[in-house]
């Protein structure tokens, strides 16, 4: 056996080549962690001489390794006499830089668009049952449902809060922390307020969120998603562009005059603003003004009537926007509804920022 193995990094793994010099008659693949410990070993059927390729996908008994630089070697028979390459346990400096690789389940992601899809709402018990309490942290599960794959390693979606007793903040992140360091929505009493996402999963697919405020307080969330990233070349790439306006019913610009309630309008997206007519879904910036009456817009693919999730939430007269991620109709547009009381308009503006392909 060649000991000249060579690997390259692929997004769905590291493509292993060596030659066989001569036939084998059992072939492993080995894998040390960075401090010489053997993690795996699993047999392969390149037995014959030449030139072999294999390709490994980072994971050790089907669960994906966590970020960080492993070793590989090679172990077999011929004529009764045990080869390897490289020859030694692959810790020395000089092995560990021919034949170090790095795992980073988030290099080389690409993202999948989804219809939005509900899989939170504290207040009907979907994902988990009752309103947070403050200051204490929830997981729920993401991977899995609403069309997202278990290997998925981060999402986009629209996180709103509803019905809090006291101001505060939710910070949504991977695993459940009592104290994040960091905020995703902020708020005060009793207002209804979304905020578009993209957050990381953790490894066992789910979400944690808390609710940051005073002791007693509650407050209800709900969280919708709109795709998922995925650490392969499976799904669409993104592209940004400078920020575009592709809406604004003030002006005429996309669809002319206010939006009525409960009468959903689609708009043309893709072809314009830079926007290719291939384009799969689109991130983005969504506005309303001039409301007569509170309440919610869904932006959705297609026109509905009664969507089951909600993009911005908004009190009469507020004038407010929310980050997006969307996926468009097969024909490049995007619609939207208006929820409110009978008789009720508003106006909307959607910028664009980027695009998936």
């Amino acid at each position: 056996m060649n000991p000249a193995l060579s690997t390259a990094g692929l997004a769905e793994g590291v493509a292993v080549s060596w030659t066989n010099t001569a036939a084998l008659s059992e072939l492993q693949l080995r894998v040390f962690g960075s401090g010489g410990a053997l993690l795996d070993s699993r047999p392969i059927d390149r037995l014959g001489t030449g030139p072999q390729s294999i390709a490994w996908d980072g994971r050790v008994g089907g669960t994906a390794l966590p970020a960080g630089t492993y070793h590989l070697q090679l172990t077999g028979r011929t004529g009764g006499v045990a080869v390897a390459a490289p020859a030694a346990v692959p810790v020395s400096v000089d092995i560990a830089a021919a034949y170090g690789v790095t795992v980073d389940p988030r290099a080389g992601s690409t993202y999948v668009a989804l219809p939005p899809t509900r899989l939170l709402d504290t207040r009907v018990g979907n994902g988990l049952a009752g309103a947070f309490g403050a200051n204490v942290p929830r997981a729920f599960v993401v991977g899995g449902r609403g069309g997202i794959p278990a290997n998925a390693v981060a999402v986009t979606g629209n996180l709103t809060v509803t019905g809090a007793t006291r101001g505060g903040y939710v910070s949504l992140t991977p695993t459940s922390q009592v104290n994040p360091p960091t905020s995703t929505i902020n708020f005060p009493a009793g207002d209804t307020r979304a905020n578009g996402v993209t957050v990381t999963l953790a490894p066992d697919g789910t979400l944690a969120a808390v609710y940051k405020a005073p002791s007693g307080a509650t407050v209800q969330l709900i969280f919708d998603v709109t795709g998922y990233y995925v650490a392969t070349s499976a799904g669409s790439t993104y592209v940004a562009l400078p920020p575009t306006r592709l809406l604004d019913t003030r002006v005429g610009n996309g669809l002319a005059g206010a939006f009525g309630a409960n009468v959903p309008r689609a708009f043309v997206v893709g072809g314009r603003g830079g926007i290719p007519a291939n384009a799969v879904a689109v991130t983005g910036n969504l506005t309303v003004t001039g409301a007569t009456r509170g309440g919610y817009v869904s932006l959705t693919p297609t026109s509905q009537v009664n969507p089951p999730t909600s993009t911005i939430n908004f009190p009469a007269g507020d004038t407010r926007a929310n980050g997006v991620t969307v996926t468009l109709a097969p024909d490049g547009t995007l619609a939207a509804v208006y929820k409110a009381p009978s008789g009720a308009t508003v106006q909307l503006i959607f910028d664009v920022t980027g695009y998936y392909r």
